[in-house]
């Protein structure tokens, strides 16, 4: 199980859209990034699509070497699985 708490999908464009469509939910805190320093880190953006694929191409090779296994949910919506 893989879990993040960040988005390393994002673009510069993205960015730019969440800070003018999103700015009044950054609610200012000892946590949470100013607008200014958000957009003047727009220069990760690369590093951030390097770990993305790294990631999906590790998770990839991982469901390629095991077994899939299909299930219901029980709402409708079918998921797949990992086996060992």
């Amino acid at each position: 199980m893989v879990g993040l708490q960040f988005h390393l999908e994002m673009d510069g464009a993205g960015i730019g859209r969440m800070l003018k469509h999103g700015k009044d939910d950054l609610v200012q805190g000892p946590n949470v990034q100013k607008p200014e320093e958000i957009a003047g880190r727009t220069g990760l953006v690369s590093a951030s699509k390097t770990i993305l694929y790294t990631l999906l191409d590790a998770m990839d090779r991982r469901c390629s070497e095991t077994e899939h296994t299909m299930f219901a949910s029980g709402k409708g919506q079918i998921y797949r699985t990992i086996g060992d």
